[in-house]
């Protein structure tokens, strides 16, 4: 017969509902990930190239303080990007788009693993870009901004992500028909 999906008591709370039925379909993609790693004492799948900085070239782009017109028009600030070296990328092959957490972005050079991992495979272009108000991205305040940081919303963040995005593909990398897939957490 086929599998019915389990009847819950009444009195049962709901989160635990939830997890009673989630958990189990978490431990299939969680063996497979563990299925990856190699038996203790054997060399790892695949090493990014170490050092991991020296292979990126710091940069930063004029990026638009507010998104949404509600600053002075004209206002941006320099928001600090990574392009890291790819052997054979061209134009027209993918880049994979770092979109930084609440940190100095430098850190998750180092601690994008899967990215690394996956480039040569894609012959993608890795770039990261850092998030506003965080490392070398933090735009100029003004006296009455230095306590509440109206900018540092979501929404603008997302804003930085689309316009650096579509800057890459246009006047950064000239790579229009390239596709861009994003990587990143937080947002």
């Amino acid at each position: 017969s086929p599998l019915q999906p389990p009847t819950l008591p009444v009195a049962m709370p709901s989160q635990l509902a939830c997890a009673l039925l989630v958990v189990p379909c978490l431990l299939q993609p969680v063996a497979a990930i563990f299925g990856r790693f190699p038996p203790r004492g054997q060399a790892p799948l695949f090493e990014p190239p170490r050092p991991v900085r020296e292979n990126c070239s710091e940069q930063f782009f004029e990026q638009t303080l507010d998104h949404f017109g509600r600053a002075s028009a004209g206002q941006s600030f320099a928001q600090r990007y990574f392009l890291c070296h790819a052997a054979a990328w061209a134009p027209g092959d993918p880049i994979f788009l770092y979109l930084g957490n609440e940190a100095d972005v430098e850190l998750y050079l180092n601690a994008t693993g899967l990215m690394w991992e996956w480039a040569p495979q894609f012959n993608a272009k890795l770039v990261f870009v850092e998030h506003r108000y965080f490392g070398k991205s933090v735009p100029p305040q003004s006296a009455s901004e230095s306590k509440n940081w109206p900018f540092l919303t979501t929404d603008q963040a997302l804003g930085d992500y689309t316009a650096f995005a579509m800057a890459l593909r246009k006047t950064i990398l000239q790579a229009p028909t390239s596709p861009v897939v994003g990587f990143g957490g937080s947002h």
